[in-house]
């Protein structure tokens, strides 16, 4: 009698992991947010279907409404997607600059037009990106614990659908490229490639070893005044100094509004598709040597 209740206690608990590991799916619908019915956020650790109040002027539908741990975002699975193919999808997961802080949890909508998410979903439709795309939605500015969340959201998709790892890769405009540098300090295993659009973090002296390990696309406006070019290249100089793989795009004549230009860089989604954390890191660009050396 023993051995049959603890069977049926066991088939119990898995069966209740495996509908918890189902939340995620391709064809949820999107919900708008009701103020007389609003939703109740799942337990603590556990992925819920949420809302979104819409807000923005393109057809999001696509870019299924989730919450974390009290952290609000949208995933946008491949166009397409085969959850049994036999190669892994890349993803790239998107920050929003901070204009949009200080909203609702229930908004979960308008963030995605300062995150560039219409150019992703673009790219996404178009056949120039074939993989995940994730924004979250910061309700203030994106910080450690935002971080963190980010990071085990990421580990659950990947348990739950085909993503690959060693293919995630980091983007950020603005406020939100000032965040893509404290994310990847914070957390440089789990990227494979960062890509700040008009953004340096302050104070970074001290993180360069951990910057020196992510390949890095770092993209600036001569006419920018936050930052001025000076700052963003006072950094790259110290990661490249220590060996680090920066890339840098200067727009000679531009500001602060380069995200679009960047965007249509032909390398851009080629350069975070074909970024592996695998791949062997290069410091000091150094690929041959000597005997003795």
């Amino acid at each position: 009698m023993k051995t049959i209740l603890l069977t049926a206690i066991i088939l119990f608990t898995t069966c209740i992991t495996y509908l918890q590991a189902q939340v995620l799916d391709p064809n949820d619908p999107i919900v708008v947010y009701d103020v007389e019915n609003p939703p109740v956020a799942p337990p603590r650790d556990q992925i819920g279907k949420w809302v979104i109040t819409p807000e923005v002027n393109w057809n999001s539908d696509n870019w299924k409404s989730y919450v974390y741990n009290g952290l609000a975002f949208r995933l946008r699975y491949p166009k397409n997607y085969n959850p049994n193919r036999s190669e892994e999808y890349p993803m790239i997961v998107l920050l929003h600059c901070y204009v949009f802080r200080n909203g609702t949890l229930y908004m979960n909508d308008r963030h995605l037009n300062n995150a560039g998410a219409k150019a992703f979903d673009d790219a996404v439709n178009d056949g120039d990106f074939d993989g995940f795309l994730m924004s979250p939605q910061a309700i203030n500015k994106f910080s450690g614990p935002i971080f963190q969340a980010i990071e085990e959201i990421v580990g659950i998709i990947d348990q739950e659908h085909n993503l690959d790892l060693n293919r995630v890769s980091l983007n950020g405009r603005s406020g939100g490229a000032v965040s893509t540098w404290d994310f990847i300090a914070d957390h440089p295993r789990l990227f494979s490639s960062a890509l700040p659009i008009s953004g340096v973090s302050p104070g970074t002296a001290d993180r360069i070893p951990q910057y020196k390990y992510v390949p890095i696309w770092s993209f600036q406006g001569e006419r920018d005044k936050g930052p001025y070019p000076y700052q963003t290249e006072a950094l790259i100089d110290q990661i490249v100094a220590q060996g680090g793989n920066v890339r840098y795009t200067l727009y000679l004549g531009k500001g602060h509004g380069i995200m679009d230009i960047a965007y249509r860089e032909d390398d851009f989604f080629p350069y975070m598709t074909r970024s592996n954390k695998t791949n062997p890191m290069v410091l000091y660009e150094q690929s041959e040597f000597c005997p003795g050396d």
